[in-house]
């Protein structure tokens, strides 16, 4: 028999502690598909309250994917997301690592269901106002300009 520690987030507050040590763990969508790997955590820029998840969408590709906190389910080692694959594959991109400005959050927040809490929490904010960023800041910068890794 496998002992699996699970832990449901809605409702309450994930603590910031807790959320980073997701960094690594698998993501998989509602029916149990593999999205990625969480790769950071984005927090409130006010309050520093995790917020979305970034996650890197398969092991060869270089496409990052946000996601919500407030609904993922984990277990050791593992994140589950209710959203399916194809509706996150679609969803608002950004470059790993950079803020996000209220009008991009908008759009997520709209694009996930979520405009009720997270939506409602940053809908006074001007569109270009920074609204939540990278826990680890963005990639550093390489010999060309470029985020990313460098050569």
């Amino acid at each position: 028999m496998v002992n699996v520690r699970v832990r449901v987030h809605s409702g309450h507050m994930l603590d910031l502690a807790e959320a980073l040590a997701w960094t690594g763990f698998r993501v998989d969508d509602v029916y149990g598909a593999r999205i990625g790997t969480v790769e950071d955590i984005y927090v409130d820029h006010e309050t520093d309250a995790p917020c979305w998840i970034l996650v890197k969408m398969g092991r060869f590709s270089d496409a990052h994917a946000l996601l919500p906190v407030r609904d993922a389910v984990a277990g050791t080692g593992h994140v589950w997301i209710p959203y399916e694959k194809d509706l996150i594959r679609r969803a608002p991109q950004i470059p790993a690592g950079m803020p996000i400005a209220q009008e991009l959050e908008r759009a997520l927040c709209a694009h996930y269901g979520v405009m009720s809490s997270r939506g409602a929490e940053i809908a006074g904010l001007p569109a270009n106002a920074l609204t939540a960023a990278s826990v680890h800041g963005p990639p550093p910068m390489s010999a060309n300009g470029a985020h990313g890794q460098s050569s």
